[in-house]
């Protein structure tokens, strides 16, 4: 019994000392099973420069840039200034980090008063 109990203690000390490997998280884009690490980015938000500045050190798979078309283009012949967009687009192609844009609040222009959505989302806000 005490030759048993001698060679647990053996394997138990030998286990220990076993070197352990770091679990790496799962990385992957938006929709995928792995999905990833990611983060919402307003172009008119006060920290959209110190946004994109960490986009590059925090290493996310997926970044989501919210686009307010409302205020891009308030009439239909508005020029639409793409400047900061372009900014947020470059930063992410260096850091390999995949984009996705939300367009959102449409302009009157652009929606229709027989339009059965818009009236019941506009009154939701």
């Amino acid at each position: 019994m005490a030759k048993i109990l001698r060679w647990a203690l053996i394997c138990a000390l030998l286990i220990g000392f076993l070197p352990v490997r770091q679990a790496q998280a799962a990385r992957g884009i938006p929709g995928s099973a792995e999905f990833g690490y990611g983060a919402w980015l307003h172009p008119n938000g006060a920290y959209f420069d110190q946004g994109l500045a960490l986009l590059q050190d925090l290493s996310l798979d997926w970044v989501a840039i919210e686009v307010d078309w409302a205020s891009m283009a308030a009439s239909p012949e508005a020029t639409v200034d793409f400047t900061k967009l372009d900014r947020a687009v470059a930063t992410a192609t260096r850091s390999g980090t995949a984009v996705l844009f939300s367009l959102t609040n449409p302009p009157d222009w652009a929606t229709t008063p027989q339009d059965p959505i818009m009236p019941r989302l506009r009154n939701l806000f």
